[in-house]
């Protein structure tokens, strides 16, 4: 069974690439580049990460993920910011970008095993 992957991130074509890499590595990813059409996928298919970019166009990546736990309390959540942000929770990474690719398939791989 392939690691379902939704990417959320308001540039499309870095969405694209990096859905792209991680297929390459075996996941299966899904991308949405704004929060509302992220929470129509998340509604529809069951994911077991979450690649959230913390600034969106319409709603933020916490405000995302808030939804997204109250339906999957337990997924898991790497999110990709600019800014500085610091979340304490056991299922959440913070990436700071700009972030090389290897970087986030390594915080993937990390979720997987925790």
């Amino acid at each position: 069974m392939k690691i379902k992957i939704l990417i959320i991130e308001d540039n499309r074509e870095t969405a694209l690439v990096l859905g792209e890499y991680l297929q390459d590595f075996g996941f299966d990813s899904e991308v949405a580049i704004t929060g509302k059409e992220a929470i129509e996928k998340f509604n529809k298919s069951s994911f077991d990460i979450v690649l959230a970019d913390f600034k969106l166009p319409d709603i933020d990546g916490q405000t995302v993920v808030t939804k997204f736990r109250h339906i999957h309390p337990d997924i898991k959540v790497i999110f990709l910011t600019a800014h500085y942000l610091s979340l304490k929770n056991a299922n959440t990474l913070v990436l700071e970008k700009p972030c090389r690719p290897r970087k986030i398939l390594e915080a993937i791989n990390k979720m997987l095993l925790s």
